[in-house]
């Protein structure tokens, strides 16, 4: 189930509604005039990609980089700066 919380309750307990739905994972929606504005529920955790999974990515940017020139070189010359 649930839990409905005012503007006002969420304001002066706070700290303990974040700790309570980081722990429980059960949302809470903050209401302000009896309509509810704001739900806050924890956030998905990022998958943790296998090693195979990584290098099947990678192998889809096979071919999708274009280099133009020598990457190595510099951008201007010397004789382009002026030092003071």
């Amino acid at each position: 189930m649930t839990k409905h919380v005012t503007l006002a309750e969420f304001q002066a307990h706070a700290a303990e509604l974040l700790t309570e739905v980081q722990e429980t994972g059960e949302a809470v929606v903050i209401t302000e005039d009896g309509r509810p504005p704001v739900e806050l529920k924890r956030q998905a955790a990022e998958p943790v990609l296998t090693g195979e999974e990584r290098l099947r990515r990678l192998e889809a940017l096979r071919g999708s980089i274009v280099v133009y020139g020598d990457i190595m070189a510099p951008v201007a010359d010397e004789e382009d700066w002026e030092l003071d």
